[in-house]
């Protein structure tokens, strides 16, 4: 963390010389940026947005039916509309997901390698974090705080 601003600072400049990188060596190769460089990242991160968002509709209901008491909020606000927009986000992850060579300007293996890749994010992600939150609880619980200052 930078220390005046509190920004990450060194984590920005790597990712910004990586993406520097990883673009020199499309322009290099004479690739279309936006074909074959800006359209296959950008598609697994749609998708992966919509299912996360998905996640967090299941996560709210999960939430309030463990803490049903003392919240004060509405069974539409705590149930009914987290599960409508689940269903809506089902149906755009179903649709996103058929119809991903139109998202990704491609018709070949490369859909299946850019789709296979978020499941296995997402498992790779929840064994580091069953991992953290069983060897290093402060460091875990940190991650679930949000400082406002």
């Amino acid at each position: 963390m930078h220390p005046r601003h509190g920004s990450p600072h060194v984590a920005s400049a790597v990712q910004a010389a990586a993406a520097v990188v990883v673009v020199l060596l499309f322009a290099l190769a004479g690739a279309d940026p936006y074909l074959g460089l800006f359209l296959l990242m950008v598609g697994p991160g749609i998708l992966a947005v919509i299912v996360l968002q998905a996640l967090c509709a299941v996560a709210i209901v999960v939430y309030f039916r463990r803490h049903a008491a003392g919240h004060g909020m509405s069974v539409w606000a705590t149930l009914a509309a987290p599960l409508a927009s689940l269903v809506g986000l089902g149906v755009a992850t179903w649709l996103v997901a058929i119809n991903f060579d139109l998202l990704s300007g491609r018709t070949d293996w490369v859909n299946v390698l850019l789709l296979a890749c978020l499941p296995v994010a997402f498992a790779v992600g929840v064994v580091v974090t069953t991992v953290l939150r069983r060897r290093d609880p402060a460091r875990y619980q940190a991650l679930t705080q949000t400082q406002i200052y």
